[in-house]
């Protein structure tokens, strides 16, 4: 998820199995397979309560915006919640009404024309999802897919949309992205149980291998590029310069994924797929370019579904030997 399963970061991104209030009344139009919930009007209305009364700001967001809601914000942005972070969530906010005015109008039309791409090619996605768009900085939500309770979540930042609002295949792009996490979520119950898991309260973060998370993110970047060909990398991969920084450390680089492909350690799978490497040795987004190769490789022999469907030990050799080929043939 595009900046939005991070690994356990510094800020945690917590997540509760629970259905509440958020969710009661979300808008499906007709034909439509999923469920549309802005969360933006909570956030107008406190814009409007909150002038020249600085000091209830975090009280009034509080009570307008985030305790309505709570399920989703804690889903995806918990750490984020505490006083000192909200203030610091809050303010990054500050200034960008009219760009996320600009999202609140156009993004259902938008994301309906991404969705609909996506389900041409997958048409046995599950209908149900609730897509979410909520009142947040890019800093703490960017988009993400979560399992609440039996219901599946799909949410997506405000300002992270609006860095992709103008163009419809930048966005075409995130959100597919993200579709592939859902339908993935949908058809392997080992990945479902890895996301609530690891991303979700009690944070068994031992329960997660590098090569599954690698496959997670790689299945995604592939997808999102396979429906978006004219995609650059800078949209698919969010960095114009990895693929061109792995090839140079080719096929290093593969060989010490490929051993490590059972670690659990955060500090393992940080450093590839979530820009957590202090010594700057490992490139940003390396781990999503990688596992975006291997699933090219794998896509030789498998469908889409069928991919989507690899689990336990046979995911696991499929891996290995893709990276392997990878580092034998070059990239």
């Amino acid at each position: 998820m595009r900046r939005a399963i991070p690994y356990m970061p510094a800020i945690l991104l917590v997540g509760v199995i629970v259905a509440t209030s958020s969710a009661a009344f979300p808008k499906r139009a007709a034909g439509q397979t999923y469920q549309y919930r802005s969360l933006m009007p909570a956030y107008w209305q406190f814009l409007r309560e909150n002038q020249n009364a600085a000091a209830s700001t975090l009280a009034r967001f509080r009570t307008l915006v985030v305790t309505p809601n709570r399920d989703v914000f804690d889903a995806v942005a918990a750490g984020w919640m505490e006083d000192a972070n909200l203030q610091e969530f809050i303010r990054r906010l500050e200034g960008k009404s009219q760009k996320l005015r600009q999202v609140d109008n156009q993004f259902p039309r938008r994301l309906s024309e991404a969705w609909q791409g996506f389900t041409k090619q997958v048409p046995d996605l599950k209908p149900g999802a609730t897509v979410y768009l909520i009142p947040a900085p890019r800093a703490a939500v960017g988009g993400a897919v979560r399992p609440l309770g039996v219901q599946n979540a799909v949410i997506f930042g405000a300002e992270e949309i609006s860095t992709v609002i103008e163009s419809q295949r930048a966005l075409n792009v995130l959100v597919q992205h993200e579709m592939t996490h859902l339908y993935h979520m949908q058809v392997n119950p080992e990945i479902r149980q890895m996301i609530a898991e690891v991303y979700m309260p009690p944070y068994a973060t031992d329960r997660a291998r590098l090569y599954q998370v690698l496959w997670l993110e790689g299945l995604a970047a592939y997808m999102s590029k396979n429906l978006n060909p004219e995609a650059t990398d800078k949209e698919v991969l969010l960095s114009d310069s990895v693929a061109a920084d792995v090839k140079a450390l080719w096929p290093k680089i593969g060989a010490d994924i490929r051993e490590h492909l059972d670690s659990s350690k955060k500090n393992d799978i940080d450093v590839y797929l979530f820009d957590n490497d202090a010594t700057g040795q490992i490139p940003k987004r390396a781990g999503y370019y990688v596992g975006m190769l291997v699933t090219e490789r794998l896509a030789r022999k498998y469908s889409f579904a069928e991919l989507c469907r690899l689990s336990g030990p046979q995911l696991r050799f499929e891996v290995e030997q893709a990276l392997r080929s990878l580092e034998k043939t070059g990239i």
